[in-house]
């Protein structure tokens, strides 16, 4: 299409004075028209505004019946970051009427993978895999006392995270606490459907639409 032809059926008197939309602010928009929600970066203060558009989305359907809502969609390929804010996404996907579906297209690790499997259902690409792992706390220094205070919250920050995975996943809870010991744990797309962390291996690409 030549770069006039946009114009074709305007008057020329307006033709001059229009310009078009910046191609990523329309794309913004257009996924928040679809309720499409992307996880791409590190998991942080960006969380907040993932939770936002959940809250957005149940105002939006506040009347409607839970089965005529429009689903909003997560779709993630994400490393992880900050377990305390992939906990609070979690629990706002918990409590949505609005029904949340994770999407995960790469790899979904840590912090990342928690948010995906809190969604109510789960899809992923056939490429895509996750990473169930008990975390880091590299660069940690102190006093004795700060040292074993945060070893105490480190402690219960792992035991949540196993009793996480034993509540979505239909992995043994003796699996999954002999695996996290161990390190980092990989799960590919087989294994993932056969033990629930997800409901269907995308082969239609609507499912994003």
């Amino acid at each position: 299409m030549a770069e006039n032809e946009v114009f074709i059926n305007l008057p020329k008197t307006v033709q001059p004075t229009l310009e078009l939309p910046d191609p990523i602010l329309l794309s913004y928009y257009q996924d928040k028209d679809n309720r499409v929600i992307w996880a791409l970066d590190e998991i942080g203060e960006e969380a907040y505004d993932w939770i936002s558009s959940i809250l957005e989305y149940n105002r939006v359907d506040k009347n409607l019946p839970i089965t005529n809502r429009k689903p909003i969609k997560i779709i993630i390929a994400n490393a992880g970051g900050s377990l305390e804010a992939a906990r609070t996404v979690c629990e706002i996907i918990r409590i949505s009427k609005t029904p949340v579906y994770g999407i995960a297209i790469g790899v979904c690790a840590s912090a990342a993978s928690m948010i995906f499997l809190a969604c109510h259902k789960r899809y992923a690409l056939k490429n895509a895999y996750w990473v169930f792992h008990q975390g880091s706390c590299q660069g940690i220094s102190g006093s004795y006392q700060e040292l074993e205070s945060f070893m105490e919250d480190y402690k219960k920050q792992i035991k949540e995270l196993a009793d996480f995975y034993k509540e979505y996943t239909n992995f043994p809870p003796e699996e999954i606490d002999r695996k996290l010991e161990k390190g980092d744990w990989y799960i590919y797309p087989k294994s993932a459907l056969e033990n629930k962390v997800i409901d269907e291996i995308i082969s239609d690409i609507d499912i994003f639409s």
